[in-house]
């Protein structure tokens, strides 16, 4: 296999105070997710609550999603937490475990439930999670600076609403992975998922 150059990330690592710039990451890469399946979204909204935490979220269109695309959609923001915990977005085992990880504790919490919890990306992702998880990190390793410049735009002027029209330009019109980084992130999930 040929080395790879990936693309150094300029908002990370991040502090991990930081509420607002890890929601806006973590909501950019869901867009970046949609825009690669070929799905708009309606906007990005982030406003704090009542004491003060950042509330967001991805506002989507009310059509049906097929379960792959959900699943892609879906582990989009999870997938950039991890680049942002690890503060790199090169396929490496611990990013890959500590996604796997959290998607076993999340099921293992939700276990006997039968509605997810509204929102949580891990449980929303449905059956194809893992599957999918090669082509989404691979397609965050590829497309990391749309994600960190729509996130720049999010935080922009603290506004409230940043719409679908404003992001997309950020973005490149057929958002591609290469195969080799899917493949250097598919041993990376293989070697994590390895028992000890």
């Amino acid at each position: 296999m040929t080395s790879h150059a990936y693309p150094a990330p300029t908002m990370l690592p991040i502090d991990r105070e930081d509420e607002q710039t890890s929601t806006a990451l973590h909501e950019c890469a869901h867009a970046l997710a949609y825009i690669s399946v070929g799905r708009d979204f309606r906007h990005i909204d982030m406003e704090p609550d009542a004491d003060s935490n950042v509330v967001a979220m991805l506002v989507t269109h009310p059509r049906r999603i097929d379960a792959w695309d959900r699943a892609v959609t879906a582990m989009a923001g999870p997938a950039a937490e991890a680049f942002m915990y690890y503060g790199t977005t090169a396929p490496a085992t611990d990013t890959a475990w500590l996604i796997l990880d959290r998607l076993d504790e999340a099921r293992a919490l939700d276990e006997g439930d039968e509605h997810p919890e509204p929102g949580h990306d891990l449980l929303v992702a449905g059956p194809h999670a893992e599957t999918s998880l090669s082509v989404v990190l691979s397609l965050l390793t590829a497309h990391w600076s749309s994600v960190e410049a729509m996130a720049r735009l999010v935080l922009a002027g603290g506004q409230r609403i940043t719409t679908y029209g404003e992001l997309r330009p950020l973005v490149p019109e057929r958002p591609e992975v290469d195969f080799e980084v899917i493949r250097a992130w598919a041993d990376a999930l293989n070697t994590a998922q390895q028992p000890d």
